[in-house]
């Protein structure tokens, strides 16, 4: 479903074993929700030479199981990077360029919407779109617009963003308000309105359960499961509130993981 969006893996931030060491649970995250989302991923082959290979995700090894996660998924190996990117800092008169702090790849084109998932702690990149000058075969340059994540919660933000849109649709086999829901089926605690807000931050973990997001709904104290309709339906989704005695067979590992359910 999110093919479309392209994300490339600055490792700036990773020169030794020791950053690797370092970084690993942020790199993690970060790669975890990328794969849930089958968002198409691109890192250097550098990164992958300094991981060990395994054909486990179970390893124990951060190294193994990084490894594992790129090699998985709809992933491409870049080798080369450009070597002169500049970011262009707009501030009325006083806009200014400097060298930008990330490797960028050729293998990315124009005109895509495109994140990079970074280690770099810059908060005025979060979420922000940014303007990078691209020399490639000098003296060419092109215009490369890339917003920079450096957690989980700002990439998934970034994917229902820039992913297809989310329309919820109301169902009257599940209800609304906690009532009016088919015998036998669950309910929709909260009202059309509430499940379109908590939609939109809904995440998924498709390597888990194809055409489903999920969220946790603080009001109710559960979670919210939504199931796509498909495209002819105009993108819509229909949801229902889930029982906690069935969170272990509904709910993915990585969901409860994320919202810190067990």
């Amino acid at each position: 479903m999110y093919r479309n969006l392209h994300c490339y893996l600055d490792t700036t931030a990773l020169d030794s074993p020791e950053d690797l060491d370092e970084h690993y649970p942020k790199l993690h995250a970060l790669l975890m929700m990328a794969a849930q989302h089958q968002v198409s991923l691109h890192y250097s082959r550098k990164l992958l030479a300094q991981l060990s290979g395994s054909n486990s995700y179970d390893s124990r090894s951060p190294p193994d199981n990084l490894a594992y996660i790129l090699t998985q998924q709809d992933s491409h190996d870049s080798q080369k990077s450009y070597d002169h990117v500049f970011l262009i800092c707009y501030y009325r008169e006083q806009s200014y360029i400097e060298v930008s702090p990330y490797k960028i790849s050729p293998y990315l084109q124009k005109n895509t919407t495109t994140a990079l998932l970074t280690l770099h702690e810059n908060s005025n990149l979060t979420l922000k779109p940014e303007t990078l000058l691209v020399f490639d075969n000098h003296p060419q340059a092109h215009l490369l617009k890339i917003t920079a994540l450096t957690t989980p919660t700002s990439l998934a933000e970034w994917i229902a963003k820039n992913g297809p849109p989310r329309n919820f649709n109301l169902s009257p086999k599940h209800g609304e308000n906690g009532k009016g829901n088919w015998q036998g089926q669950s309910v929709l605690h909260c009202d059309k309105n509430a499940a379109q807000v908590l939609l939109n931050s809904a995440i998924a973990d498709f390597t888990k359960l194809q055409n489903r997001l999920f969220n946790f709904d603080d009001e109710h104290n559960t979670f919210i499961e939504f199931f796509y309709e498909g495209k002819i339906s105009l993108e819509q989704w229909h949801g229902f509130h889930v029982d906690e005695s069935e969170w272990d067979k509904r709910i993915p590992d990585s969901i409860r993981k994320y919202y810190e359910k067990k």
